[in-house]
């Protein structure tokens, strides 16, 4: 089985960071073309991964 891209982005930095690159650019888009309700959800989403990803980064 595959592993989930959650699974991934917390292990490989290289992947994290492009993940990352994307998470931005699609919050960007949501809000030029006035979709501002999604590009919060979308924001606080990345806010929480991020969050999990530091805390695992303690036990590192």
């Amino acid at each position: 089985m595959d592993k989930h891209p959650y699974d991934i982005i917390a292990v490989d930095e290289k992947a994290r960071i492009e993940f990352y690159r994307l998470c931005k650019k699609r919050i960007k888009l949501l809000r030029q073309h006035g979709f501002i309700d999604e590009a919060v959800l979308h924001a606080k989403a990345l806010k929480s991964i991020k969050d999990d990803l530091a805390a695992l980064a303690e036990f590192d």
